[in-house]
């Protein structure tokens, strides 16, 4: 569902004529259960939303953190500025992609 919402909110005004695939990687800490992924996959206008990890290449942008993080990202209750910062959230790749996430996906200001 968070995923979906992304793709769902995604503003190919913030980067025109961005390709590439973002991946994250949401860990259990608390549970052990294994890592899940999903995969943004940008083209053109549209983004497409599946679970897993990107296949073949590596992902353009890719984010690893607590599930839990990333869906406090996408309620708004914490800045995913800060959350990267405070070492909650690791990120790999293009950083300067990484950077324009949240406005790209038009994630809600933290209250």
């Amino acid at each position: 569902m968070l995923f979906a919402g992304m793709a769902a909110s995604y503003d190919p005004s913030v980067l025109p004529g961005f390709p590439g695939t973002i991946s994250f990687r949401l860990l259990f800490p608390q549970t052990g259960r294994q890592p899940a992924g999903w995969t943004l996959t940008v083209s053109g206008t549209r983004v497409r939303a599946a679970p897993g990890f990107p296949a073949g290449a590596k992902a353009t942008v890719a984010l690893s953190a607590p599930a839990a993080v990333f869906v406090r990202i996408g309620l708004g209750l914490i800045d995913p500025a800060e959350a990267l910062l405070g070492g909650k959230i690791t990120l790999s790749g293009r950083l300067d992609v990484g950077a324009m996430l949240a406005e790209m996906f038009r994630m809600p200001a933290p209250r």
